[in-house]
């Protein structure tokens, strides 16, 4: 299960490592491994935009960071009661908008890192970026 949920894990299991102490093949080894999965009863499902928000933000370590990972959760789930956004768009790209999105909010200084570790570029998620600013509420003035 470590393997699966846990990115700090300090005991994954490597398969190279079991395959030398078992003298069998990685793909045995990933057999059995599913194998046990299975009949655990465990069910995977794909990403979503939840799991790519704490894998891009692994590394915050700054408080600003930490609210920038909060506000990122919580535009993410604006997303979720609108079918624009459900089966059309990514979980990747819902993610790194709603990061991008919660830097310029929180006026946390954009780097080219977040870049780097989504893989995306502010300006190909604009399209995103400006639906996902669209669901937010309105301010009475």
């Amino acid at each position: 299960g470590a393997k699966h949920e846990q990115f700090a894990s300090g005991r994954r299991l490597n398969a190279e490592v079991v395959q030398a102490f078992l003298g069998t093949t990685v793909h045995v080894v990933e057999e059995m491994e599913w194998e046990l999965f299975m009949d655990l009863g465990c069910a995977m499902d794909g990403p979503t935009a939840y799991t790519f928000v704490e894998h891009f933000t692994r590394f915050f370590g700054r408080e600003d960071e930490f609210l920038v990972r909060s506000l990122a959760l919580r535009l993410v789930n604006l997303t979720l009661g609108f079918f624009g956004f459900v089966g059309r768009i990514l979980p990747s790209a819902v993610a790194a908008s709603a990061l991008f999105l919660a830097r310029q909010i929180l006026g946390v200084q954009l780097s080219d890192h977040l870049e780097e570790v989504t893989g995306y570029k502010a300006v190909d998620l604009m399209g995103c970026i400006c639906a996902i600013e669209k669901l937010l509420p309105k301010k009475n003035v």
